[in-house]
């Protein structure tokens, strides 16, 4: 559910200076519209003023496909980056990147979770003998951790460039997901074969052994 700081703002919404008046109760109280409410109620015109004074079916399946959690860790990073001095609203694609930076997803895993976890791989894969060995916490940072250093050596990325493409990785992968492909599974690579023990049959017909085994 809601924070209960959320629940209150969107309790004291002020509908009629929001939207020009509907009495659409349920297209009121779905998740995309409370959101919209809340969102004014932090931002006021400037989110009208950039996304419009109603949700667009994007929006409405964007908002619709979170839960209250995810929308709880938006909102909250919302006000953060007013606190921060940032205050001018996020369009619909810097809202689909900040929900994939702490919504947590289809996924449950967060833009945090991915640099976790790859501080984490970076501080003890040399205790493995391969990457595949390594405990991973979920198949997916797997993929998404290979992809960060590959890249992150390749174009020699900061910290923050870093985190922008985990940023994306993880959005791509979210979408992956939803459209039903799955994650592929970590193999770990076979062992070479031992070699027979004793000498081979070249060897032991060298040595003048008329039956070789």
């Amino acid at each position: 559910m809601w924070n209960s700081d959320i629940t209150k703002t969107t309790q004291d919404r002020t509908q009629s200076s929001t939207w020009s008046g509907s009495n659409d109760n349920t297209r009121q109280d779905s998740a995309a519209w409370r959101l919209w409410d809340l969102m004014h109620k932090i931002y006021g015109q400037r989110w009208n003023a950039k996304n419009g004074n109603r949700p667009s079916v994007l929006w409405e399946q964007q908002i619709g496909a979170m839960s209250g959690e995810q929308i709880t860790r938006v909102c909250n990073a919302c006000i953060e980056r007013c606190t921060s001095g940032n205050t001018w609203p996020p369009d619909f694609a810097e809202f689909v990147a900040l929900v994939a930076e702490c919504g947590g997803g289809v996924l449950g895993l967060t833009v945090e979770d991915v640099l976790a976890e790859n501080k984490r791989w970076r501080d003890n894969f040399f205790r493995y003998n391969c990457t595949e060995a390594f405990p991973w916490k979920h198949p997916v940072l797997y993929q998404i951790c290979v992809e960060l250093k590959r890249k992150g050596i390749e174009f020699k990325l900061t910290d923050k460039e870093l985190r922008n493409l985990a940023a994306q990785e993880l959005a791509h992968w979210e979408k992956r997901v939803k459209s039903g492909m799955p994650i592929p599974p970590i193999r770990q690579q076979l062992p070479p074969s031992k070699a027979p023990l004793g000498p081979t049959p070249a060897q032991q017909m060298a040595a003048g052994n008329r039956y070789v085994k």
